[in-house]
């Protein structure tokens, strides 16, 4: 809702680096005055959504991901990830939702890489545990006197990030802000789209969690859940190449990394001064 009473400018800041016409609900940026936009995928999507539904044209900047680049300055000198033969931890984070994959596959997830001699560290969407905490609960009653296993509510830590040697995940954000900030693969399980908007598909635009995925790793099934580790093993044979391709598709997707806060910053006392000078 914008103020009835004083003319105030709104800017939105982008909580995740995914594309704004599936994901979000169909309105959720007509009424901002400014976006400060990840990529060049977020000018594409709201330039095409403008002219689609005919709304007034935003101030678009392109800013790019201050998230991203706190986690490329925590990553510690000597990373503690392993790439040998040596026991390799897994982190699981996914989206959330009733098709999500805690929610339908969390334990069998778990167990197929306990048994196959993994470290796991499963990281909920705090949304996961709110809407499906007797799932959650079921899984760490299950699993908590393994000493391999690791039950990670605190989303604000990112030591799993740095200690894992990659992640699972399904169509979440944070998929993205691991793999760029840490040049480590992602293993999609490929469930149901998460989609508020069923309308995204007018834009005939495909969404970056969708376009990128096998760019930066590999998607599988989800009835394969226990053939897991044959598409690990894949993953490990390939990790420098992809870890490569990953500093590759970094720089395509995301503007400015490591002055995202400078441009943003300038814009808004620019606009401020204006503001204050008229």
């Amino acid at each position: 809702k914008r103020s009835k009473i004083s003319n105030v400018h709104y800017i939105y800041l982008f909580h995740s680096m995914v594309s704004n016409h599936m994901i979000y609900r169909k309105n959720a940026f007509d009424h901002y005055d400014t976006i400060f936009c990840v990529g060049k995928h977020h000018i594409d999507e709201i330039k095409k959504t403008e002219k689609i539904y005919n709304l007034p044209k935003k101030t678009l900047v392109e800013f790019g991901y201050g998230k991203l680049e706190n986690l490329i300055n925590s990553k510690p000198v000597n990373d503690s990830s392993k790439t040998s033969n040596s026991k390799k931890t897994i982190l699981i984070a996914p989206s959330w939702g009733d098709n999500g994959l805690i929610e339908n596959y969390g334990k069998s997830l778990v167990m197929s890489l306990l048994e196959k001699d993994y470290n796991v560290i499963l990281r909920p969407h705090p949304m996961s545990y709110k809407k499906s905490q007797k799932i959650i609960d079921d899984i760490k009653q299950t699993f908590y006197k393994n000493p391999d296993f690791i039950l990670e509510l605190d989303i604000r830590n990112s030591t799993s990030f740095f200690d894992s040697d990659c992640m699972i995940s399904d169509w979440s954000g944070v998929s993205f802000e691991y793999a760029f900030a840490l040049e480590k693969p992602v293993l999609f399980i490929d469930i149901p789209k998460k989609i508020n908007n069923p309308d995204y598909i007018q834009l005939d635009i495909i969404p970056i969690e969708e376009k990128i995925r096998s760019e930066i790793g590999f998607v599988m099934n989800s009835n394969e859940i226990r053939k897991i580790s044959s598409h690990l093993d894949n993953l490990w044979k390939n990790y420098n190449a992809i870890k490569t391709n990953i500093a590759i598709i970094k720089s395509q997707t995301v503007f400015n990394i490591g002055s995202s806060a400078k441009i943003g910053s300038e814009f808004i006392l620019n606009k401020l001064n204006k503001t204050s000078n008229s």
